[in-house]
Protein backbone atom coordinates (compact mmCIF):
# COMPACT_ATOMS: atom_id res chain seq x y z
CA UNK A 1 0.00 0.00 0.00
CA UNK A 2 2.78 2.60 1.04
CA UNK A 3 4.46 1.57 -2.68
CA UNK A 4 0.84 2.53 -4.16
CA UNK A 5 0.50 5.91 -2.31
CA UNK A 6 4.46 6.26 -3.16
CA UNK A 7 4.28 5.75 -7.29
CA UNK A 8 1.12 7.61 -7.41
CA UNK A 9 1.83 10.62 -5.16
CA UNK A 10 5.43 11.16 -4.18
CA UNK A 11 6.81 10.31 -7.14
CA UNK A 12 5.30 13.28 -9.28
CA UNK A 13 6.21 15.48 -6.21
CA UNK A 14 9.50 14.84 -6.57
CA UNK A 15 9.04 15.10 -10.35
CA UNK A 16 7.97 18.65 -10.14
CA UNK A 17 11.37 19.85 -9.33
CA UNK A 18 12.88 19.58 -12.31
CA UNK A 19 13.28 23.10 -12.87
CA UNK A 20 14.81 23.48 -9.65
CA UNK A 21 17.32 20.47 -9.42
CA UNK A 22 19.02 21.96 -6.06
CA UNK A 23 15.50 21.35 -4.39
CA UNK A 24 15.17 17.71 -5.10
CA UNK A 25 17.04 16.27 -2.47
CA UNK A 26 15.51 18.39 0.24
CA UNK A 27 12.10 16.90 -1.27
CA UNK A 28 13.21 13.72 -1.02
CA UNK A 29 14.18 13.79 2.72
CA UNK A 30 11.20 15.20 3.11
CA UNK A 31 9.76 11.98 1.58
CA UNK A 32 11.33 10.00 4.03
CA UNK A 33 10.18 12.16 6.70
CA UNK A 34 6.48 12.25 5.80
CA UNK A 35 5.63 8.61 5.04
CA UNK A 36 7.64 7.76 8.49
CA UNK A 37 5.25 10.04 10.05
CA UNK A 38 2.27 8.36 8.14
CA UNK A 39 1.40 10.76 5.79
CA UNK A 40 0.49 9.94 2.47
CA UNK A 41 -0.76 12.94 0.65
CA UNK A 42 2.16 14.47 -0.61
CA UNK A 43 2.19 18.30 -0.84
CA UNK A 44 1.82 20.91 -3.27
CA UNK A 45 4.99 22.81 -4.41
CA UNK A 46 5.08 26.25 -4.42
CA UNK A 47 8.25 26.68 -7.16
CA UNK A 48 8.41 30.26 -6.03
CA UNK A 49 9.11 29.74 -2.64
CA UNK A 50 10.69 26.52 -2.31
CA UNK A 51 8.29 25.72 0.11
CA UNK A 52 5.89 23.02 -0.09
CA UNK A 53 2.02 23.40 0.98
CA UNK A 54 -0.19 20.56 3.09
CA UNK A 55 -2.43 21.09 5.63
CA UNK A 56 -1.98 19.91 9.57
CA UNK A 57 -3.37 20.86 12.46
CA UNK A 58 -1.57 22.78 15.14
CA UNK A 59 -2.14 20.81 18.68
CA UNK A 60 -2.24 24.45 20.93
CA UNK A 61 -4.14 26.72 18.69
CA UNK A 62 -5.79 24.21 16.54
CA UNK A 63 -5.32 26.06 13.46
CA UNK A 64 -4.37 24.78 9.91
CA UNK A 65 -0.68 25.06 9.22
CA UNK A 66 1.71 24.28 6.81
CA UNK A 67 4.08 21.26 8.27
CA UNK A 68 7.06 23.11 7.77
CA UNK A 69 5.64 25.45 10.42
CA UNK A 70 5.21 22.63 13.30
CA UNK A 71 7.35 21.18 15.63
CA UNK A 72 6.54 17.77 17.56
CA UNK A 73 7.40 17.83 21.44
CA UNK A 74 10.19 15.52 22.22
CA UNK A 75 8.56 13.79 24.96
CA UNK A 76 4.94 13.80 23.12
CA UNK A 77 5.54 13.33 19.55
CA UNK A 78 2.38 13.19 18.54
CA UNK A 79 1.85 16.74 19.44
CA UNK A 80 2.54 18.98 17.54
CA UNK A 81 3.17 22.74 17.73
CA UNK A 82 3.46 25.64 15.01
CA UNK A 83 5.38 28.85 14.95
CA UNK A 84 3.01 31.12 16.27
CA UNK A 85 2.90 29.36 19.28
CA UNK A 86 6.44 28.45 20.16
CA UNK A 87 6.81 31.71 19.55
CA UNK A 88 4.40 32.74 22.28
CA UNK A 89 5.54 30.29 24.60
CA UNK A 90 9.12 31.48 24.40
CA UNK A 91 7.45 34.87 25.54
CA UNK A 92 5.71 33.45 28.09
CA UNK A 93 8.75 32.15 29.57
CA UNK A 94 10.58 35.01 29.91
CA UNK A 95 13.52 33.74 27.77
CA UNK A 96 15.93 36.63 26.30
CA UNK A 97 15.30 36.82 22.80
CA UNK A 98 18.28 38.40 20.86
CA UNK A 99 18.26 39.99 17.40
CA UNK A 100 21.56 41.33 16.17
CA UNK A 101 21.99 44.07 14.18
CA UNK A 102 24.35 43.71 10.99
CA UNK A 103 26.25 47.00 9.99
CA UNK A 104 26.01 47.61 5.98
CA UNK A 105 27.48 50.32 3.55
CA UNK A 106 24.65 50.47 1.06
CA UNK A 107 20.70 49.90 2.16
CA UNK A 108 20.19 48.75 -1.88
CA UNK A 109 23.23 46.36 -1.92
CA UNK A 110 22.30 44.58 1.20
CA UNK A 111 18.55 44.40 0.44
CA UNK A 112 19.23 42.87 -3.07
CA UNK A 113 21.74 40.26 -1.51
CA UNK A 114 19.46 39.33 1.63
CA UNK A 115 16.23 39.18 -0.65
CA UNK A 116 18.36 37.05 -3.14
CA UNK A 117 19.27 34.60 0.12
CA UNK A 118 15.42 34.46 0.26
CA UNK A 119 14.78 36.50 3.15
CA UNK A 120 12.28 39.18 3.48
CA UNK A 121 13.60 42.94 3.69
CA UNK A 122 11.27 46.12 4.99
CA UNK A 123 13.16 48.73 4.82
CA UNK A 124 12.29 51.52 7.72
CA UNK A 125 13.62 55.02 9.08
CA UNK A 126 14.81 56.52 5.29
CA UNK A 127 16.68 53.35 3.93
CA UNK A 128 18.90 53.91 7.72
CA UNK A 129 17.82 50.50 8.94
CA UNK A 130 15.81 47.18 7.59
CA UNK A 131 13.84 44.25 9.45
CA UNK A 132 15.27 40.95 8.00
CA UNK A 133 12.59 38.31 8.47
CA UNK A 134 11.90 34.38 6.89
CA UNK A 135 8.91 32.47 7.07
CA UNK A 136 7.35 35.88 8.80
CA UNK A 137 9.66 35.47 11.62
CA UNK A 138 12.40 37.75 13.04
CA UNK A 139 15.49 36.59 11.80
CA UNK A 140 18.56 39.87 12.05
CA UNK A 141 18.34 43.69 11.18
CA UNK A 142 20.56 45.79 8.97
CA UNK A 143 22.00 49.13 10.09
CA UNK A 144 23.49 51.69 7.62
CA UNK A 145 27.38 53.03 8.92
CA UNK A 146 29.44 55.40 7.41
CA UNK A 147 32.12 52.63 7.74
CA UNK A 148 32.93 49.67 6.97
CA UNK A 149 32.43 47.72 10.49
CA UNK A 150 31.56 43.88 9.80
CA UNK A 151 29.69 41.57 12.25
CA UNK A 152 28.16 38.26 11.95
CA UNK A 153 25.22 35.66 13.41
CA UNK A 154 24.64 32.44 13.98
CA UNK A 155 21.36 31.27 12.41
CA UNK A 156 19.98 27.91 14.11
CA UNK A 157 18.06 26.17 11.36
CA UNK A 158 16.56 22.41 10.71
CA UNK A 159 17.98 21.64 7.51
CA UNK A 160 21.31 23.07 6.99
CA UNK A 161 21.92 20.87 3.64
CA UNK A 162 19.53 22.26 2.64
CA UNK A 163 19.97 25.93 2.77
CA UNK A 164 23.19 25.13 2.02
CA UNK A 165 21.58 23.75 -1.47
CA UNK A 166 19.40 26.98 -1.90
CA UNK A 167 21.70 29.75 -1.72
CA UNK A 168 24.53 27.56 -3.46
CA UNK A 169 22.06 27.67 -6.94
CA UNK A 170 21.03 30.95 -5.98
CA UNK A 171 24.90 31.83 -6.99
CA UNK A 172 25.70 33.00 -3.38
CA UNK A 173 29.96 32.16 -2.15
CA UNK A 174 28.68 29.36 0.28
CA UNK A 175 31.04 27.80 2.29
CA UNK A 176 31.17 23.70 2.84
CA UNK A 177 28.27 22.28 4.43
CA UNK A 178 30.16 19.84 7.09
CA UNK A 179 30.00 18.40 10.78
CA UNK A 180 32.58 20.28 13.56
CA UNK A 181 33.95 19.40 16.21
CA UNK A 182 32.02 21.63 18.22
CA UNK A 183 29.15 19.40 17.88
CA UNK A 184 27.59 21.29 14.94
CA UNK A 185 26.96 20.69 11.32
CA UNK A 186 27.14 24.45 9.52
CA UNK A 187 28.22 26.11 6.73
CA UNK A 188 28.53 29.82 6.17
CA UNK A 189 27.90 33.12 3.83
CA UNK A 190 29.07 36.30 3.96
CA UNK A 191 27.63 39.07 2.35
CA UNK A 192 28.94 42.25 0.29
CA UNK A 193 29.73 44.13 3.60
CA UNK A 194 31.80 41.27 5.50
CA UNK A 195 28.67 40.23 7.46
CA UNK A 196 29.38 36.42 7.97
CA UNK A 197 26.28 34.40 8.55
CA UNK A 198 26.82 30.64 9.76
CA UNK A 199 23.60 28.17 8.98
CA UNK A 200 24.06 25.34 11.62
CA UNK A 201 21.85 22.68 14.07
CA UNK A 202 23.44 20.23 16.51
CA UNK A 203 24.61 17.16 15.61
Amino acid sequence: MAAQFYRTAYIPWIAATKRNPYQRPVQVAEVVRLLEAGIKNAPEVDLKTDRYRLAMTCTCCGEQRDPAELTALRCHPDVQVCRSCIGWLVEESATIDVTPTLPVLDMGTAVEFYETAGFEVRVYDGDGFAFVSYDGNSVFDLGLEPAAASAGAYLVVADPDGWHARLSARRLDVGEVADQDHGMREFSVTDPFGNRLRFGRSL
